[in-house]
């Protein structure tokens, strides 16, 4: 239960050796030997001589001193004197900004998303503080925890980031791809009662939550970050060898079932394990490989993962656990669907997670069956290395047919409408064709009758539309389905349609669906994925 009024209080003192942190947090960088000496007030007010000084001990092993004195929290009001005086909303007799109580005694609430900010550089911070105050769970543990204290780490640099949270108490250390407790965010999490200590592949400019979770204790969280291309080999790295022609991005793909794509230069890795895991336990046998579970993104990939020896029916980083029917890769890669015939189905209203098989297609299956994992890891690098990476839609570098790639973003060509989320293109086409007609026109340009498989898709493709158009549906020689295999596990049926007869679907300017006869003519809206 949450402690009213009073936040948590979790920084004593932030500490490191060469880096410094975003712009609105304490400059202490260079602290490499002897002790640095710096003294804040709070604002419009005076820095006095008569506080004593917190000290927190640094990765060089220096520490940083800050006076914590005679700064004016308001009218009749010292801040920094331990006195709740006046209009200050705390005084905590420390001058320090995100300890919970800033230098100008105001509130500072840090179990709130996004958290504080931290631009991560090597060799990394120590972060010294207590959870007096926080909201004090009789029992820390993984997938339930609640967050007390909330940092977002942008790393400066792709690299292993190893989390050590110390003490011999009740706790929980845990790293998500986003501030949001969702079953997707967390990506690797620790509970006990002595050090723990997580380890994970990042990738520099993107941001990861990390989260502490504990009763009332004091604490010390350390984040190290071992830099890719400093020619040492350490933790997650295959390899760190600038001279090395097989090393890319400090990944070699070279280990025991590793296997190399040699033109994405992705490395993928089948792990068996016994007894088979569950979705969610398969990708934490992926994390802590570096990788992640697989997303198949490009037909070439598909083509790649389906010749190789043992990949066959494993778990995908393919889930639509946030909402039903809209699939999305784990992993981040922009969706590209490859399922089986009428696939995915969503049998028994419980089947949210992807299995690959040796075909390169997928079904749909329960996340709580149990399976070997399809693992992916993507070496570090910047834009225009030739490798897609995390963060990236496409590769300056890297053919790109039928999109424009800039600064490793992908842009529609000129006349087309974008989908955020998946990056698929779409093109109102207004010369009229029967549906068969438009479905070879469609082919011909690399592309296929538009298939929907969400609200969000629906609503996208619904805002640009000029008349009712042709779209990827239909029973010609089988069951209803759409033209690239996807079965209707979102619909948006008009009340008279899918109508008997009548086999090929169209939008209405409503965004609703129905059924003409194929041979009608009528524009028609190409989709094409990237």
């Amino acid at each position: 239960m949450r402690a009213p009024r009073k936040p948590a209080h979790p920084l004593v003192g932030i500490v490191l050796a060469g880096m410094g942190l975003a712009s609105c947090m304490l400059d202490l960088a260079g602290l490499t030997g002897a002790p640095s000496v710096a003294t804040t007030s709070s604002s419009g007010g005076t820095t006095g001589s008569g506080g004593a000084p917190t000290t927190a001990t640094g990765a060089g092993g220096g520490t940083s001193t800050a006076s914590s004195s005679g700064g004016s929290g308001g009218a009749g009001s010292v801040c920094g004197n331990s006195i709740l005086e006046g209009d200050e909303g705390c005084d905590d007799g420390a001058l320090f900004a995100f300890d919970g109580c800033s230098p100008t005694c105001t509130i500072e609430p840090l179990d709130t998303c996004p958290g504080v900010p931290i631009a991560l550089a090597p060799p990394g911070i120590t972060i010294q503080g207590t959870l007096t105050g926080a909201a004090n769970d009789v029992a820390p543990s993984c997938g339930t925890n609640s967050s007390d204290v909330i940092y977002e780490v942008t790393p400066t640099k792709d690299g292993t980031l190893k989390l050590t949270l110390s003490g011999d108490y009740a706790k929980s250390l845990s790293v998500r791809s986003s501030c949001a407790d969702s079953p997707l965010s967390e990506l690797d999490c620790s509970a006990g009662t002595t050090d723990l200590t997580l380890r994970l592949w990042v990738y520099a400019g993107t941001k990861y939550t990390v989260i502490v979770d504990a009763a009332a204790h004091l604490f010390s969280l350390r984040l190290d970050l071992f830099a890719c291309g400093n020619a040492v080999k350490e933790e997650l790295e295959d390899c760190d060898d600038p001279a090395d022609p097989s090393c890319t991005g400090c990944v070699k793909c070279s280990g025991a079932g590793n296997i190399l794509d040699p033109v994405s230069h992705h490395c993928y890795r089948r792990i068996a394990s016994s007894p088979k895991r569950d979705w969610k336990s398969a990708r934490h046998e992926c994390i802590t490989w570096g990788g992640d579970l697989v997303g198949v993104s490009s037909l070439a990939e598909a083509n790649f993962l389906k010749v190789q020896p043992g990949f066959d029916d494993l778990w995908t980083g393919a889930t639509d656990v946030p909402l039903e029917c809209q699939f999305s890769w784990i992993n981040g890669e922009p969706w590209q669907p490859r399922w089986r015939n009428n696939e995915p189905n969503n049998a028994n209203g419980n089947e949210n997670c992807g299995l690959f098989f040796a075909s390169g297609d997928m079904d749909d299956r329960s996340c709580d069956e149990n399976h070997d994992a399809l693992c992916e890891r993507t070496p570090g690098g910047a834009c225009g290395d030739k490798i897609v990476q995390p963060g990236e839609e496409c590769d300056d570098a890297l053919p790109n047919v039928g999109v424009t790639c800039h600064d490793c973003k992908i842009t529609c060509l000129p006349g087309e409408t974008e989908d955020p989320a998946t990056h698929h293109c779409y093109r109102y086409v207004t010369g009229p064709r029967d549906w068969t007609g438009a479905m070879k026109d469609c082919a011909d340009k690399g592309a296929y009758l538009a298939a929907i498989t969400s609200p969000t898709e629906n609503a996208l493709l619904k805002l640009k539309l000029p008349v009712p158009m042709w779209i990827g549906g239909s029973r010609l020689g089988h069951p209803l389905a759409w033209v690239n295999t996807d079965v209707f596990c979102f619909t948006n049926w008009d009340a008279s349609s899918p109508s008997t007869g009548n086999d090929c679907a169209m939008m209405e300017l409503s965004g609703s669906w129905s059924t003409d006869a194929c041979t009608q003519s009528k524009g028609y809206i190409c989709e094409r994925d990237n």
